[in-house]
């Protein structure tokens, strides 16, 4: 990915960045990171990483409403989708931080 640092941040900054300071947000990205992100591809890192980089509403409006903009990349929507997806089957289990 040519437009993304090709270095993964540690565990640690990882998690730290999926602190947004929206709950909804931190739900979602908290809750992907401790059940999810140890299965995903180096690529997939890249990508969940790339995301962590972006503004809150942005995110805000991809994860929490899916309003996914019409260029967004395939291997981007997927990552959200997943994101989503687990936030859906654990909402009865959430991350307590």
């Amino acid at each position: 990915m040519n437009d993304i640092n090709t270095t993964l941040w540690p565990a640690a900054k990882v998690r730290w960045r999926c602190r947004r300071g929206l709950k909804e947000l931190d739900l979602i990205f908290l809750g992907f990171y401790d059940r999810c992100y140890n299965t995903l591809s180096i690529d997939d890192k890249y990508i969940f990483q790339f995301l962590l980089l972006q503004p809150d509403p942005m995110l805000q409006q991809w994860l929490v409403y899916g309003n996914f903009p019409q260029d967004l990349s395939p291997a981007m929507k997927n990552i959200l989708v997943l994101c989503q997806n687990q936030q859906y089957a654990n909402r009865a289990n959430p991350i307590e931080d």
